[in-house]
């Protein structure tokens, strides 16, 4: 089966998670990765990050600080369509894979640096990490209040800007398709998360959301009588009525949104989901159409009957991991993967180098040569 991005070439020179995934949703959709690591990394063990998010690459270890590893890197940049680096400003450049450099070998290379704060702005040389991201940007604020604000167990951050630089070098592949030219993108983790507030506080000026709505008890968490929590997002007229119409209490409905009943409603609420278990409810209120669910572990998401029924896990046979289930992509989720186009394992780190340079016309004398000098 012929995928969208078939027959391009990346070049993803040791990037972190956000690069990682990245590559990783580009590679699921046909493109062909290169990961590019260095080579006194080739002694480690393949991490769990790994497993999941280097499946279908290649492996090439490679030091672009050594005057042969800068030369071969060279020539795999005048084959490549794509070059991803996610160093600090200024690293690139020291390491001579800079987008200027590398558009003079191949002009009509797509090169997307993603860093932290992008190559401009009074933070750009900070470093910095997922929690600061969303620190700054006002994401974890508007998740948990400036009262109580905690880590997310989820690297938001990380996730939002992966997706961001995927859809950028999509963008700029596009365009390249109509005029030919290569095209260099400098993408910002600042930037991708703060991006994501236009979907709820877009031009307001104050801390509330855009909708009001979101500050009505009927849009909140509730635990139930067997210790689980539900999430409960019964702002439709339709759905709050028949919430309000199974608890007993139609004629709350008139006053939903009312906040001199927002107390009522929410003690209300809070003493219904305690008489019954969250399976429970879920299954009571979603057949009344009301917008219900279980908060699920990500371990019970795996299992969940909507994601399965998507498509939306694979299992990967790994040859030292062994079988492992996976998150598949969401635009070529499971389902339409035939069992010979599952995406390779997550290889170990180095292991396509031999394989690599003998492409470029390398001996296994020369290989070895380099290897002892750890160019490669």
């Amino acid at each position: 089966m012929r995928t969208p991005l078939t027959g391009i070439e990346v070049l993803d020179l040791g990037t972190l998670t956000p690069g990682k995934y990245c590559t990783m949703l580009l590679a699921d959709l046909g493109a062909s990765v290169l990961r590019v690591e260095r080579p006194a990394d080739r002694r480690d063990a393949v991490s769990d990050e790994d497993l999941m998010l280097n499946r279908g690459k290649r492996s090439l270890t490679l030091d672009p600080r050594h005057a042969k590893g800068r030369a071969l890197l060279d020539r795999l940049v005048e084959r490549a369509d794509v070059v991803l680096e996610g160093g600090r400003p200024g690293v690139a450049e020291r390491l001579g894979v800079d987008p200027a450099r590398l558009s003079q070998k191949n002009a009509r290379l797509v090169t997307c640096s993603l860093s932290g704060f992008g190559h401009t702005g009074p933070y750009a040389a900070r470093p910095a990490y997922d929690l600061t991201f969303l620190a700054l940007s006002g994401a974890l604020h508007a998740l948990f209040g400036r009262e109580a604000p905690r880590p997310p167990g989820l690297y938001l951050a990380d996730g939002v800007s992966g997706l961001m630089a995927a859809f950028a070098i999509a963008v700029a592949l596009f365009a390249r398709e109509r005029d030919g030219e290569g095209r260099h993108v400098d993408l910002a983790m600042l930037d991708s998360i703060f991006s994501l507030l236009s979907t709820s506080h877009g031009l307001q000026r104050t801390n509330a959301p855009a909708s009001a709505a979101w500050t009505s008890p009927l849009y909140d968490i509730y635990p139930t009588g067997d210790g689980r929590h539900i999430a409960l997002a019964a702002i439709r007229p339709a759905s709050c009525a028949a919430l309000f119409e199974t608890l007993g209490r139609p004629e709350l409905t008139p006053r939903a949104f009312s906040r001199d009943a927002a107390d009522e409603i929410a003690q209300l609420l809070r003493d219904a989901f305690a008489g019954a278990t969250a399976a429970e409810w879920t299954r009571r209120l979603a057949a009344l159409d009301v917008e219900i669910a279980p908060v699920n572990s990500p371990g019970e998401a795996f299992d969940d009957s909507q994601l399965v029924a998507r498509g939306m896990l694979l299992d990967v046979d790994h040859p030292q991991a062994g079988r492992l289930r996976q998150i598949a992509n969401p635009l070529r989720a499971a389902d339409e993967v035939a069992d010979d186009e599952l995406p390779r394992p997550a290889p170990a780190i180095g292991a396509d180098s031999d394989a690599v340079l003998g492409e470029l016309g390398l001996s296994a004398d020369e290989i070895a040569a380099l290897r002892d000098e750890w160019a490669v």
